[in-house]
């Protein structure tokens, strides 16, 4: 009988202990949105972007994509002054119709690098960092150059 209760009492256990740290591993599947931060007088936007990866670099890489593409094709929700940024690439289904040039630019190491860094030069991840059983969410504050990214793609005739 003490055998028994033993087991059931090590099965609630267990049980109860996965209760508690599953909270701790959804997080890596939550959807972030890129925000905007700051508009720069520049022309610049402070944004912060969460990427998702197998590890820390690859989160981060896929967070600088995540806020080109964003800036590019979604737009961004400035919460501060409740005003929306427009996508800079306003054609309908841009992405499928411009592939090649963008297949192209979002690969690894691609030229979107060019148009976004971290805000100060900083190298470690700025907001944060969270992790499931099976990838790395990090969040980071960038910069991305809007007058720069629009030379780009007025001088490949994607933008007027």
């Amino acid at each position: 009988m003490k055998k028994i209760k033993l087991f059931v009492l090590v099965i609630g256990v267990l049980i109860a202990q996965k209760a508690v740290f599953a909270q701790k591993n959804i997080a890596g599947y939550y959807t972030y949105k890129t925000e905007l931060l700051a508009s720069e007088l520049d022309g610049t936007l402070t944004v912060k972007a969460w990427g998702k990866g197998k590890n820390k670099k690859d989160a981060m890489h896929q967070a600088y994509k995540n806020a080109v593409y964003d800036v590019l094709f979604n737009g961004l929700n400035d919460k501060l002054n409740n005003r929306p940024v427009k996508a800079l690439v306003l054609r309908v289904n841009a992405r499928e119709y411009y592939n090649e040039y963008f297949n192209k630019f979002f690969q690894d190491g691609g030229d979107y690098n060019k148009f976004v860094n971290k805000r100060d030069g900083k190298q470690e991840v700025t907001m944060g960092k969270k992790k499931s059983e099976a990838q790395v969410t990090c969040g980071v504050v960038l910069l991305v150059n809007i007058p720069k990214l629009q030379k780009e793609l007025k001088k490949e005739n994607i933008i007027l």
